[in-house]
């Protein structure tokens, strides 16, 4: 049985879901990341095949390291990790 080529589609919700599954995680692990990696960029990446979390103190040095890699920046989870206390008012 021949495999089938996926299609444009599946192609974008095969995408979607791998950055869903990176921002999801990025959002629960940001107390743990934010210690980790105070006042640094950070970025999760997901695909069918490996995961990689990456750092660095700019987010210009953040997207050569993910270009770098060769990594889809379109499924790349990036967040700014500032360890100061922010008021909002709604």
């Amino acid at each position: 049985m021949a495999t089938q080529t996926p299609t444009t589609a599946e192609k974008i919700v095969r995408k979607l879901g791998h950055y869903k599954r990176a921002a999801r995680e990025m959002a629960a692990r940001i107390p743990e990341l934010t210690e980790q990696y105070p006042d640094q960029w950070v970025a999760l990446y997901h695909d069918d095949e490996e995961s990689r979390l990456l750092a660095a103190s700019t987010q210009q040095k953040l997207l050569r390291k993910i270009d770098d890699l060769g990594l889809d920046r379109g499924v790349v989870a990036m967040e700014f990790l500032s360890t100061e206390k922010r008021t909002f008012i709604l």
